[in-house]
């Protein structure tokens, strides 16, 4: 079974796991995830279950270290599923990577995925968080994929790589959320109080929205007519100034209706 099916069948199991320990968390859901993202999760030489880095009695001892050839590449920490974490556990975290000169730690209840970047030693361990992953979006698989599989940690410098990853993914859940938001206001006022059309919904945007939210409603304005209109028009997506000279004309001949309207009203 590839990622995204393991992704989905795990998320629609996860109510009914709901109160499963720590141990049960790592069998059912990190040791399934790390397979599909093709670990060999059989081999201790590639991913080791509780590693102790060295240091004795009193060593630091990650749930998993993941490995390849020979050399740790990052530690993945487990906790109870859905578990909220502590200062405690992301502190923990990050103490068990640099134990081991590792520049990436990961934190796992099974539902959330916090990616911890050493490198930013300045930082309390609770702030060197790179990006959160929830398994129940959508572009889980293809996030996950992006900073931990194998081919990630074949690159020459895949702790690098993984670090722009966390960037560029960071901003597109942020882009996503952002959309998400405005997508909400629109339906709103979609329908009710402009038209369920193209030039409604251009009409709404230029004034429900505020400007950073109108560039990004723009240059999604095709998902946008997809998702909040009945029959969307087959159209592309305008540019910013495309689009206000869209709304521009349609403001233009609205208020030209508006006029007539009123003319034949106050002939009554």
């Amino acid at each position: 079974m590839n990622l995204y099916n393991v992704i989905a069948e795990i998320a629609t199991k996860l109510d009914d796991w709901r109160g499963i320990n720590e141990a049960q968390t790592r069998q059912v859901i990190l040791l399934r995830i790390l397979q599909a993202l093709g670990w060999d999760i059989w081999n201790p030489e590639e991913v080791s279950a509780e590693k102790n880095s060295g240091g004795g009695g009193g060593a630091y001892i990650p749930d998993f270290t993941v490995a390849l050839a020979g050399e740790n590449k990052y530690i993945l920490e487990a906790k109870a599923l859905g578990r909220e974490f502590t200062e405690n556990d992301k502190t923990q975290a990050v103490n068990y990577a640099g134990a081991i000169g590792l520049r990436w730690a990961v934190l796992s209840n099974g539902v959330t995925w916090q990616f911890y970047d050493n490198s930013l030693y300045s930082r309390p361990a609770v702030d060197r968080i790179a990006v959160a992953i929830d398994i129940r979006d959508s572009e889980a698989g293809k996030y996950l994929s992006q900073l931990l599989s194998p081919e990630v940690w074949l690159l020459s410098n895949p702790s690098e790589a993984v670090a722009k990853a966390a960037s560029d993914i960071q901003e597109d859940i942020r882009k996503r959320q952002s959309l998400s938001q405005i997508e909400q206001k629109l339906r709103e006022v979609v329908g009710q109080v402009y038209m369920p059309t193209e030039a409604g919904l251009g009409r709404a945007i230029e004034n429900e929205l505020d400007a950073n939210e109108r560039e990004l409603a723009a240059a999604h304005f095709r998902e946008l007519c997809g998702r909040l209109l009945e029959s969307p028009m087959a159209i592309s997506a305008p540019s910013l100034d495309g689009l206000t000279d869209v709304l521009r004309y349609h403001q233009g001949v609205w208020k030209y209706a508006e006029g007539g309207v009123s003319f034949l009203l106050a002939k009554k």
